[in-house]
């Protein structure tokens, strides 16, 4: 059985994740929920038709969570991504830090990570 693709010029097997997440972030600051989901939904799915079964299993979060990392990359904006998905960034959650404080907190993450 065949999948609607609702996206046919987006969701392409020599997509990037540039391309892919990209989208998602274009479609919310448009504001326009209803679409949203939908390219969501379609996502998940295209996402899930390349990996193994054994790799399908909670793919839904991590497609949200790509999602919220990637609205970080957006200066303005980002906050309706946020809304729109119901996402936060992984490591910033909703707050968008300036470049100065984005590289602390990436140090002190660092930092975490290797005492663990």
């Amino acid at each position: 059985m065949q999948k609607l693709n609702n996206f046919p010029k987006i969701l392409v097997k020599d997509s990037n994740i540039a391309t892919l997440y990209g989208y998602a972030i274009e479609i919310a600051l448009t504001g326009n929920k209803e679409r949203a989901m939908l390219y969501l939904k379609d996502l998940t799915e295209f996402i899930k038709d390349g990996l193994p079964e054994s790799e399908k299993q909670g793919i839904e979060k991590i497609v949200l969570d790509n999602i919220g990392y990637w609205g970080g990359y957006y200066k303005n904006g980002v906050e309706k991504v946020f809304e729109i998905y119901g996402v936060e960034h992984p490591i910033f959650g909703k707050i968008t830090p300036s470049p100065k404080e984005a590289f602390k907190m990436g140090i002190e993450l660092g930092k975490s990570l290797k005492n663990k």
